[in-house]
Parts: C-alpha cells; sequence; structure tokens
C-alpha cells in the first residue's frame, strides 16, 4: 500500500480529524495514525475522508516516477519506458498547459504535466532534494523553452545552466531554446 502524505492536504480539513487523534491516546504520529494507522478508516461528516483523500498533493512512488523519467535519445527527449518523445502540446486544450521537469542530484529528468493543486514540481522525488526544475515546453522531443520557476524547489540561474550543460552533454542541442526567467 503506498502512502497517502496527508503533510499536504488543506488544512481545514484536517482540523476535524486532528481534534479527534489529539483528544485519543494513540502514539502514532497524526499523519502516520491518519493514513495507516487507526483513524485511516475514520470518515467524518464534516469532512468526508475522499474530499480529503482528494485534496493533497500527489507524490509518485517508484513505479510510477519512471513513468516520468526522460532521456535524451539521438538529440531527444525520449520517456524511458516508452520510447516516445516528450510532446507537452495536447490537441484541443483551450488553454496551453504547463509541463514541469524535475532534475535529481543524480542528474535524472523527470517530465509531466502540472496539475494544479494535485501534481507540483514536488511530486516527482516526494518532496526530496532536487537539483533543477522549472517549466518546458517540447515539441516532438525538441526543447523549445525553458524555465527555473518552481515555488517549491527555487532554482538558482546556476542550477538552471548547470542543467542545460547537462542537456548539452547528452547531445540535446539547446542552441534555440528560449530560456525564460521568472523573477
Amino acid at each position: 500500500m503506498r502512502m497517502r502524505l496527508s503533510l499536504l492536504r488543506i488544512g481545514t480539513l484536517l482540523k476535524s480529524y486532528h481534534s479527534i487523534w489529539k483528544e485519543g491516546d494513540s502514539r502514532e504520529n497524526f499523519f502516520f495514525w491518519l493514513d495507516l494507522g487507526e483513524g485511516r478508516h475514520l470518515d467524518l461528516a464534516n469532512s468526508p475522508r475522499a474530499k480529503l483523500d482528494a485534496s493533497g498533493v500527489r507524490y509518485l512512488d517508484p513505479h510510477e516516477r519512471a513513468q516520468c523519467l526522460v532521456t535524451v535519445r539521438r538529440g531527444l527527449l525520449t520517456y524511458t519506458l516508452s520510447s516516445e518523445h516528450v510532446h507537452t502540446a495536447t490537441e484541443g486544450e483551450s488553454q496551453p498547459s504547463k509541463w514541469i521537469y524535475v532534475v535529481d542530484p543524480s542528474g535524472r529528468l523527470y517530465i509531466a504535466k502540472k496539475v494544479k493543486g494535485r501534481f507540483h514540481h514536488s511530486s516527482f522525488l516526494a518532496g526530496g532534494t532536487a537539483k533543477a526544475a522549472g517549466n518546458l515546453t517540447v515539441h516532438r522531443g525538441v526543447l523549445t523553452r525553458i524555465s527555473r520557476e518552481s515555488g517549491h524547489y527555487r532554482p538558482s540561474e546556476d542550477d538552471l545552466l548547470w542543467f542545460l550543460t547537462v542537456l548539452q552533454a547528452r547531445g540535446l542541442d539547446t542552441a534555440r531554446v528560449l530560456i525564460e526567467d521568472f523573477d
């Protein structure tokens, strides 16, 4: 069973659950109690469990993370498992989607579509350490735009430049990539 991390859930939904935990005699940490422990089956009328479960930022487990892993193959950004080229444009959308990336300390690149309130930069590494992060646009494997915009990780200009150097070393042409700054 994958742990649902309640830490990032909306606080107002947690208040009633926290009160019950606090009044009880559990020796479990509140979030463990709520997700895996004695409180895991608790469903309160004023804060329904379904709403609580749907309100948090999702963290990926290792299998899900592997689905987002991207490598450079023949100069193009390609999903490692499926061998499909990364393509961030989605047909039929009224507004363009925001796609995000994170690079872990080992230089592994993860890319996916951002889902406001559900899937953020911190989702890839379950809140763990990142070396670079931001937004990007990729057209059939070709990186066209990149930024270092990430409220969670707050990467520096040096982090973005390091990442671009890594991509170049792996065979990606970055000469025509639009680099956006969000300061």
